[in-house]
């Protein structure tokens, strides 16, 4: 299991490594899929800015492949004081089975919250409230002005211990 968690660790960064490297995701690219693992969910996410945090496409679609498990171990940070008006949109890819986002805090931590300056939508995900060791919070947080919320065939849940 400690073997599984660090090859996944290391997958992330190298992903993480290689966006910073070769540079940005193109801003006209409407569409990026992010590959099933642990990680790339918020290190694609949260890279996808131009100077000063303001992100390179505010209408990015961020999908999710089918039936493909994501493991979060840090929060989505997306929007900023300088970018108010984007809109964060993930969404599963259809299938037999959605996506499912799993968080894990690192180093077994109290679960996180993925902060929003801007708008949310999200479409055809399960995506629980409570991380694999237990503890819960909020979701997701909107902040700015004139913020919408957009969930569409979403699944989500939080279990007590």
């Amino acid at each position: 299991r400690k073997f599984t968690r660090f090859i996944s660790c290391a997958t992330a960064l190298i992903l993480f490594g290689a966006m910073a490297a070769f540079g940005q995701i193109p801003p006209e690219q409407e569409v990026v899929v992010i590959e099933p693992g642990t990680g790339t969910i918020e290190s694609t996410i949260n890279a996808d800015t131009l100077d000063g945090g303001v992100r390179a496409n505010a209408t990015r679609i961020y999908e999710l492949q089918a039936g493909g498990l994501y493991t979060m171990t840090s929060p989505i940070l997306f929007g900023g004081s300088n970018d108010e008006t984007s809109t964060l949109i993930i969404v599963g890819q259809e299938g037999d089975k959605k996506p499912f986002v799993l968080s894990s805090p690192e180093d077994n931590g109290d679960m996180f919250t993925n902060r929003i300056t801007g708008s949310l939508k999200v479409k055809n995900v399960y995506w629980p409230t409570m991380a694999t060791n237990g503890t819960g919070n909020v979701l997701f947080r909107l902040q700015g002005k004139d913020q919408r919320l957009e969930l569409e065939d979403f699944i989500h849940e939080n279990q007590v211990r």
